[in-house]
């Protein structure tokens, strides 16, 4: 077993290794994308549409509309709506 003090500079070099390994491979880019979009909880959307929002959550969970999630809560962007519009006629 390695002593503490050998164990920190073995972890402290893997993290310097691994830190410069991501940059290389461009992984140091944000996973976060600045959207210009308007994010609708699902009533709002289906009111946009003009339908009930348990008509709005049925083509969210057909795929049918497309969707982000936020916090575990299902978000319809403002262009997902002209998108849908566009496909439903």
């Amino acid at each position: 077993m390695l002593a503490d003090s050998d164990h920190l500079a073995v972890v402290a070099q893997l993290e310097h290794q691994a830190a410069a390994l991501s940059r290389k491979l461009g992984f140091d880019q944000p996973l976060e994308v600045e959207m210009n979009v308007e994010l609708l909880r699902a009533s709002a959307a289906a009111r946009r549409l003009g339908m009930p929002t348990k008509d709005l959550l049925r083509l969210v969970h057909e795929r049918k509309i497309r969707y982000v999630m936020v916090k575990g809560i299902e978000h319809v962007p403002d262009d997902a709506l002209e998108e849908y519009r566009a496909r439903a006629s």
